[in-house]
């Protein structure tokens, strides 16, 4: 098993990117029922999308994620990333592990 500590870092090319992916992204012109049985909601993605572009502040979340330690762990053949987040109280909770996603490398 191999561990390293990496920090969130999004290059200013991959915002930039971004900015022009959102930008160009056509609306769909069919009406998608309410029930989202069509998938989802066109206006919620137009809403997360215009947010995304104009007022969410990615070098704030970018901080806000790097204030816990980020450890990967190759375990046996899966890439586990991990945030360390150490409570104040109670001296000895006990630690819960969320999987956030792991990658095949083999």
């Amino acid at each position: 098993m191999s561990f390293r500590e990496q920090r969130v870092h999004i290059s200013d090319d991959v915002l930039a990117d971004l900015a022009r992916r959102l930008d160009g992204t056509r609306r769909p012109t069919v009406p998608v029922r309410s029930s989202w049985s069509d998938g989802i909601d066109p206006e919620l993605v137009h809403t997360l999308a215009k947010r995304w572009r104009h007022s969410f502040d990615w070098r704030a979340r970018e901080a806000s994620l790097n204030r816990y330690r980020h450890i990967w762990a190759e375990v046996d053949g899966l890439s586990v990333h991990t945030m360390i987040s150490r409570p104040a109280e109670p001296p000895h909770a006990l630690p819960l592990l969320v999987a956030r996603h792991a990658v095949l490398t083999r």
